[in-house]
């Protein structure tokens, strides 16, 4: 009787250390998921803060970055216009 008993534990022991490589690779696989969605949740937030800024900038502040060279030269003068309804609205 201590045969099948001795051969039962080896057998659980066996399956034990064979079913390791899967789980653990299960694990990683759910760690790289988690963590990629971690960072998709990052990189979204960073668009938003930026398109926010963008969409909040005055004209004048935009004219700025545009003579600082962040605009192309098309823009400028779209800027500048701008700017310039800004400062004569300012006065009203």
């Amino acid at each position: 009787m201590s045969e099948a008993i001795t051969q039962s534990v080896a057998d659980v022991n066996t399956k034990t250390l064979g079913d390791n490589p899967a789980f653990y690779a299960g694990l990683a696989m759910g760690n790289a998921v988690s963590h990629q969605n971690r960072m998709n949740v990052l990189a979204e937030s960073a668009i938003a803060a930026g398109v926010k800024a963008i969409g909040e900038m005055d004209p004048l502040q935009a004219l700025s970055l545009a003579r600082v060279g962040f605009a192309s030269s098309d823009s400028t003068d779209t800027l500048a216009k701008l700017a310039a309804i800004g400062k004569a609205t300012a006065g009203v």
